[in-house]
């Protein structure tokens, strides 16, 4: 699933079909082609997409999956520094490219990363539910991973996705001085 060219791009990592055909859609009605959403079935094939050099705006997992679930997706992708800018570093060293002249370089944005759990995490349940709690206050505090409830009322495109890249688009048109064309607006 994908959607034409973007200023910024999702990858989305969720097992069932039907959510990620919601999930993308929902991005094409609040961004329409200003956005570019990339959907892997599991943690293993989103962490190989990065590998390649592939870079996202927001990376969103769901927390449980086949293959390799989002927690462990998190921890590998943070633990093995394939945040913005180290995985295309990474290709273009392996395709023999040099590197790019400081005067040309430009800071990369900050990436924003989240895992949604299908329901809440109550450690007063249980052994299952605390151990859950636990892992994802981790991913939380280690990482900066945001953790949200795909059942509850925030609505991960509109609150939390939209002000993070109007964010990312004022703090890049501020740093380079350009001007307020500049990729146009997510607000």
């Amino acid at each position: 699933l994908s959607t034409g060219s973007a200023d910024f791009s999702i990858l989305y990592v969720e097992d069932e079909r039907v959510q990620a055909y919601f999930f993308v859609n929902k991005c094409r009605r609040v961004f329409g082609d200003r956005c570019r959403v990339c959907h892997e079935t599991d943690g293993v094939a989103a962490l190989e997409r990065l590998n390649r050099g592939e870079q996202f705006t927001v990376v969103v997992s769901d927390i449980f999956m086949t293959g390799m679930d989002g927690i462990s997706f998190f921890r590998a992708l943070c633990d093995a520094n394939l945040s913005a800018g180290a995985a295309a570093q990474a290709h273009r060293a392996k395709a023999g490219v040099g590197a790019v002249p400081n005067a040309f370089r430009h800071p990369a944005p900050p990436r924003l990363n989240i895992v949604l759990t299908g329901a809440d995490v109550d450690p007063s349940r249980g052994a299952e539910d605390a151990e859950l709690a636990l892992d994802l206050n981790d991913l939380q505090d280690t990482y900066g991973v945001l953790c949200y409830n795909k059942t509850s009322a925030v609505d991960v495109v509109v609150d939390v996705i939209k002000p993070h890249v109007a964010f990312v688009e004022r703090a890049l048109t501020s740093a380079c001085g350009l001007g307020e064309g500049f990729g146009g607006s997510a607000e």
